[in-house]
């Protein structure tokens, strides 16, 4: 600004203080084209390099495939059940179908309730593997009295639409469950792009589950054709939908066991191969146990045990220097 004259530690050098204009040119103003080409092979070079962390042997086998794994699966099993529940009803020749469809939609409610209740409480990993096989076997019992053909009597319609809403219940609390461990076993600098992969292979298992499916029922109506029984065909079709997608949810049980320990209550991790540290919430058994305190203090990080918040004290120490070189230019 005119008026204002330099400090006295740079008159007379040769270093001079950055007009507005200045700065808005080279911050707004020209360059800008010329930088896109160079943006755009950074972010394409970032990207690359974001990806290919997610690959590498730390994160690799304990995160990255087998959290794909388990969206596979779960999209296979829920999304293959959920697009063709009202062909199961009609196939099955229950009574009522709108009624006992929006009796299977309901089921949502409860499963949002109990995910809210107890994620926390029994951690993800349990919840996401208790959740996966009460699916599966909700989805058994469902096969089971769909081919034993009770589906005609009134109990046996109670029954099939009971354990239809079981599964609906329990694949939500699945969902809740993977989409909170993705998010929290992913580092800060990989995150996004873990998601990205893991949502991806959601949708081809759901793609893929239709194909699937689709075959199914079109194979066993024609075997029920040619002997002679439609409601045998219905019932046989149903069932093999049934029991293949129970078996998709069972395999995916299975693979939390091979997740990174449970974040819940733990600082989430930034790096790639960084350790989480568990902070201190207030009861015995949340107290820093002494290999974590020699991690805290070698790492020179301080907890703060209201918040849960980790400091590091070198990057706090480095900003106050910074603050006092700069003090003479802060206004």
């Amino acid at each position: 600004h005119e008026g204002v004259s330099a400090p006295s530690y740079l008159q007379g050098s040769n270093i001079r203080p950055m007009t507005e204009e200045e700065v808005r040119m080279e911050f707004l103003g020209h360059g800008t084209n010329d930088r896109a080409g160079v943006w755009n092979h950074t972010n394409l070079r970032n990207f690359c390099k974001t990806f290919t962390k997610l690959y590498t042997p730390p994160i690799l086998s304990r995160t990255t495939l087998p959290l794909k794994t388990i969206w596979f699966s779960l999209s296979f099993g829920t999304y293959g059940i959920t697009t063709w529940i009202n062909s199961l009803f009609v196939a099955i020749h229950l009574e009522n179908i709108y009624f006992n469809s929006f009796l299977f939609a309901l089921a949502n409610l409860p499963g949002n309730i109990l995910s809210v209740i107890y994620s926390d409480r029994w951690g993800r990993k349990k919840m996401l593997m208790g959740s996966l096989i009460g699916a599966a076997a909700s989805l058994v019992a469902f096969a089971c009295f769909v081919y034993s053909k009770t589906s005609n009597s009134q109990f046996g319609t109670f029954v099939i639409v009971f354990f239809a809403c079981a599964f609906q219940m329990f694949s939500i609390v699945s969902w809740n469950s993977i989409d909170v461990l993705s998010g929290e076993l992913f580092p800060t600098k990989v995150r996004s792009a873990g998601m990205g992969v893991c949502t991806a292979s959601g949708r081809l298992g759901a793609m893929f589950a239709q194909f699937v499916n689709a075959s199914l029922m079109v194979s066993a109506s024609k075997g029920g054709d040619n002997n002679g029984g439609e409601s045998n065909s219905d019932a046989l079709s149903s069932a093999r939908v049934l029991v293949v997608a129970a078996s998709a949810l069972l395999l995916g049980a299975g693979l939390p066991l091979c997740l990174e320990r449970d974040m819940a209550g733990s600082e989430l991790k930034d790096e790639v191969g960084s350790s989480a540290i568990r902070c201190n919430s207030g009861s015995k058994k949340d107290h820093l146990s002494d290999d974590e305190a020699d991690l805290v203090l070698n790492h020179e990080s301080v907890c703060d045990l209201s918040g849960c918040r980790l400091q590091n004290a070198q990057e706090y120490q480095s900003f106050r220097d910074e603050v006092a070189v700069n003090e003479p230019f802060l206004l």
